[in-house]
């Protein structure tokens, strides 16, 4: 009778249109249970997915840092050699100048010492060529004088011979011997002294001019080949300053694409930082509402346990108001404030 008795209630209980609303409302919850349990699987899931990402972005560009600073280092090192290699040349280079400027000035004194060669022998030539105008006149003159007197004498002989004897005439001619001989020495130590002096002079310039050729053309032969040296080192030093801007400009190419990944990466973080904090609050949300699910069961399993003894609920009628059956925006008002899980 008992069972009979408590079978008739629960039916009347599950009569009752506030169970079936209680029922209605639990099913709805179960399924949004269910659907939110799996919805934070796969966010789980996403999130571990995330992670691994997030992990084997860090250690690309770890890898890809570790890369990168290698190659600036070399970079680093090969610019190092370079700027050595471009002071050294910088250094032959201010040599090589100083070199040039020493021979260039060696060049112009010498130079100098030739024109002055050249001048004095040119004033020594004139000098002579004028000493020699000078005694080549005086000895024509004195010539021309003596030639006066021989044909004076000649006469004076001829005279003489038509009315002197031979003893007379060989007289005549030893005092004419001794007359002309002085003046024929005189006239010809005079004549070749001047000419040895000025073939000497002659000579003295032609050897001066040759040798100062000479010196000429070994100071242009020493220009040709340091300016060949020059030509040398200026296109070494053009081709270490090509070098040199192609090694810049390959470094700045580096540190572009390294600042390139290095904003790339963190873009990449922080949209996984993102991500994981949209799954963090998803996650807090899931875990609310299985709260508040859970504690809506309780609710609703102690209210069918009230309302399964009716004795009990009538004893609580005496002291308590009966409260209504709750439905789902009752219920909502027994949720608790967030507790993770």
């Amino acid at each position: 009778m008992a069972m009979k008795k408590a079978s008739k209630k629960q039916t009347s209980v599950a009569a009752l249109p506030e169970f079936q609303e209680f029922r209605r409302v639990v099913a709805s919850l179960q399924r949004d249970c269910k659907s939110q349990l799996e919805t934070e699987q796969e966010a789980k899931e996403a999130f571990s997915f995330l992670n691994s990402q997030v992990k084997s972005l860090r250690a690309a560009f770890a890898t890809l840092s570790d890369l990168v600073v290698e190659e600036v280092d070399n970079m680093r090192s090969d610019l190092h050699k370079l700027r050595e290699q471009q002071k050294l040349t910088l250094a032959e280079l201010t040599e090589a100048a100083r070199l040039q400027a020493e021979s260039e000035e060696r060049s112009k004194q010498m130079q100098r010492e030739l024109l002055n060669l050249r001048s004095k022998v040119e004033r020594d030539l004139m000098q002579d060529t004028q000493e020699l105008r000078y005694t080549t006149k005086a000895h024509d003159g004195l010539i021309k004088h003596i030639e006066n007197r021989l044909h004076g004498l000649h006469s004076m002989v001829e005279e003489v011979k038509h009315g002197s004897t031979e003893c007379d005439n060989r007289h005549l001619q030893a005092s004419l011997k001794a007359l002309l001989l002085p003046l024929w020495r005189l006239w010809r130590r005079g004549f070749h002294s001047n000419v040895s002096k000025v073939s000497s002079s002659s000579t003295i310039w032609v050897h001066l001019a040759a040798s100062s050729l000479e010196a000429f053309d070994r100071v242009l032969c020493a220009l040709v080949e340091h300016g060949q040296d020059m030509a040398l080192i200026q296109n070494a030093l053009e081709a270490s300053q090509k070098g040199m801007k192609d090694l810049s400009r390959r470094c700045s190419r580096a540190e572009k694409d390294q600042v390139a990944g290095y904003e790339d990466l963190s873009r990449r973080c922080s949209l996984a930082e993102k991500d994981q904090e949209e799954q963090r609050v998803r996650t807090n949300e899931y875990s609310r509402l299985y709260s508040n699910i859970s504690d809506t069961v309780e609710v609703l399993t102690t209210t069918l346990k009230h309302s399964s003894h009716p004795d009990r609920t009538a004893q609580q009628k005496t002291s308590v108001p009966e409260p209504s059956c709750p439905g789902r925006d009752q219920v909502v008002q027994y949720i608790p404030e967030f507790r993770p899980i």
